[in-house]
């Protein structure tokens, strides 16, 4: 298989010199299976250059294009993806229904015509719309969330809930694997005042990594003020840190362009 990051960066692009290295556009990942069948991971702003290097080989698609949950950076680049233009392609899009609102009204939201030009009901490829019943994954701390006044109630009932570490979800949905992409935002230090906006500290994606036994963590979705320099640093204390613990897995910063294959 292969994988091709087309975005990395969190909540909003950030063009300019200083994110040169890693890029600037929002998140977007594609995977390629053994069969050459194709599967795109969100759909922020990156998707619009995978969409281009698309069309440019003249390639049909038939994907499914994995939502992993739907702020606005992992779907604002849907509308300027190409082949969904493009008669002939087909399109399924997966993700998690909201109480308040379903997947297909969360992408066609966006482009209603106060917003973009062209609806949703107007492109032409074949879209289609697949539920999955899991919630999102976030870092959850029980003591943190007592304090926390921006989780949705949902979560909080559906983590607070739960016996033993709420974590282990995630540990046991990553256990063993190859390739663990990982949002890894902000510094413990930055954490402290960012408890349940629903991103991680590298520390603690670390730690998810060790307790899965991957082989290879990717940190991810780099906080929108980060420049490139400031997240060499990073990527370095987490190797120090694989380092001091004697940890087994490969660490490396996602950046635009980055090709991983296995």
């Amino acid at each position: 298989m292969k994988l091709k990051f087309w975005g990395v960066r969190g909540s909003i692009p950030t063009p300019g010199k200083s994110t040169v290295k890693y890029g600037g556009n929002t998140p977007s990942l594609e995977l390629r299976l053994d069969n050459d069948e194709l599967i795109i991971f969100d759909a922020g702003t990156g998707i619009r250059n995978l969409g281009d290097h698309l069309i440019a080989n003249g390639e049909s698609i038939n994907t499914s294009i994995l939502i992993t949950h739907p702020h606005w950076d992992h779907i604002q680049g849907f509308p300027f993806f190409k082949p969904a233009f493009v008669s002939g392609n087909e399109i399924t899009i997966i993700g998690t229904d909201r109480q308040e609102i379903n997947l297909q009204h969360i992408i066609a939201d966006q482009m209603r015509k106060i917003y973009f030009p062209i609806q949703l009901n107007e492109l032409k490829a074949a879209i289609k719309f697949k539920s999955i019943g899991e919630e999102e994954f976030s870092p959850f701390d029980r003591q943190s969330a007592m304090n926390a006044t921006n989780f949705e109630p949902i979560v909080l009932e559906k983590y607070m809930s739960q016996k033993g570490d709420p974590n282990q979800r995630i540990v046991d949905f990553a256990k063993d694997a190859d390739i663990f992409i990982h949002d890894a935002t902000y510094t413990p230090e930055e954490y402290v005042d960012k408890v349940s906006w629903g991103h991680s500290h590298y520390l603690f994606t670390l730690q998810l990594a060790a307790r899965a036994n991957v082989k290879h963590c990717v940190l991810f979705h780099h906080e929108p003020n980060r420049s490139d320099d400031q997240v060499d640093k990073i990527l370095e204390k987490c190797k120090n840190e694989i380092k001091h613990k004697k940890l087994k897995f490969e660490c490396s910063a996602a950046y635009e362009g980055l090709v991983i294959s296995w």
